[in-house]
């Protein structure tokens, strides 16, 4: 069924319409009009015609049907009016999928532009190419020579990755967008640049990094994936490993695990004699200003007219310089104390060395700071016992 003359008229008219505005607005954003003119005069006329033309039939095998054909040139026009706003990320979005639901040689050169106004070079280059192919003799003279030159810009603006991975079929995606599973015929064609490259496969721990190329050069980024129970497996027996060597220690022997009590042991003092000078730096501190407070209050109390508030607070502020400056005098006794013994303790014989060791809760217990006459060391070395009560601390020893 032929369209009839009216018909016709009203698309021609609409087509003439819509070029013009789509020309005004290109020529503001500095974009070539002919791209969307040449694509919308196929959607508007040719489009149109062949849906009128196959209204009151069923569309041939493997040709878009009659809703297919319209929704695209719904979506085509949604194109349109989002590249007149400038929103050429939604743009690109109608326009492949109108060429999706009805492909067409001529909306591959909107496609490519798109790319190229989005700075997608790597995408742009196979768009116009594919374009100048499935058209071909059918493209125009000065538009083929124009694309050309386009794709020989866009060759300048491109860089090759060449990605190998040590396992089949493992997804490779360049900037969160999968370009194909390992391995992979030819290296992928992406925009100069910082380039993240993700690789993943079920069963493999992912890996991803940025690559760095530049414009015309091939880089080549290798990935070798490790499988995930491999992994556990190495983990685990890293793990076994240690155990094994523990397990293996006589019990009656010192072993590794002795010098590390003697390591750690010997780091003790030093934290010990640390903590004592500074509550005893602070005791100093503190005793300093209980004596000017107590001077203070003295010349107070020396003084006629002075107001009973001011004696009140001087003689507050003397007795706490002072309580403070004797709880610290206390902790700096204590710690002092306490690290006193861990400085003298007699490391233990060559005898008491060599016997079995106790249970690994015995031996594990911090040490005591006094001996019964059964255990008590014979040798001469120094003895210190330690009293902590409610009142204070006691500290008794003999050299």
């Amino acid at each position: 069924m032929k369209p009839n003359a009216s018909s016709v008229s009203v698309v021609r008219s609409v087509t003439r319409s819509a070029i013009r505005d789509v020309t005004r607005h290109l020529r503001g954003v500095g974009l070539r009009a002919a791209p969307l003119a040449l694509a919308l005069t196929f959607a508007a006329s040719g489009g149109l015609r062949s849906a009128h033309a196959q209204s009151a039939q069923t569309a041939p095998a493997g040709q878009p049907s009659k809703a297919a054909r319209d929704e695209a040139a719904t979506r085509f026009k949604k194109g349109i009016d989002l590249f007149k706003e400038t929103d050429y990320a939604a743009a690109l979005v109608e326009f492949r999928r109108a060429y999706e639901l009805a492909p067409t040689w001529q909306v591959l050169y909107n496609i490519g532009q798109v790319q190229f106004q989005l700075q997608d070079y790597a995408g742009a280059l196979p768009t116009l190419e594919r374009y100048l192919s499935e058209g071909g003799r059918q493209v125009p003279a000065a538009r083929r020579t124009e694309v050309e030159a386009d794709i020989q810009t866009l060759k300048g603006r491109i860089a090759f990755l060449d990605v190998t991975v040590n396992v089949a079929d493992a997804d490779i995606a360049v900037d969160d967008t999968t370009v194909g599973t390992s391995p992979l015929s030819k290296p992928v064609t992406v925009n100069a640049g910082r380039r993240r490259v993700a690789v993943s496969r079920e069963g493999y721990t992912p890996q991803s990094r940025v690559v760095e190329v530049a414009s015309g050069d091939t880089v080549k980024a290798s990935f070798d994936l490790v499988e995930r129970g491999a992994n556990a497996a190495s983990t685990a027996g890293s793990s076994g490993d240690t155990g094994s060597g523990d397990s293996s220690v006589p019990q009656t022997g010192t072993g590794s695990t002795s010098g590390g009590s003697g390591d750690s042991g010997s780091n003790v003092p030093w934290i010990g004699w640390g903590v004592t000078g500074g509550l005893a730096a602070g005791a100093v501190v503190f005793g300093v200003l209980a004596l000017g407070a107590s001077s203070d209050l003295q010349d107070l109390r020396g003084t006629r007219g002075v107001a009973a508030s001011d004696l009140q607070d001087a003689s507050s502020k003397a007795t706490t310089m002072s309580v403070v400056c004797d709880a610290l005098t206390g902790a700096a006794l204590i710690a002092g104390g306490i690290s006193l013994y861990f400085t003298l303790r007699t490391p233990p014989s060559d005898s008491a060395a060599s016997a079995p060791r106790t249970r690994p809760s015995q031996a594990t217990r911090a040490p005591r700071a006094t001996w019964s006459s059964a255990s008590r060391p014979q040798s001469s070395g120094p003895e210190l016992q330690i009293g902590i009560s409610p009142r204070g601390a006691q500290v008794i020893g003999s050299f």
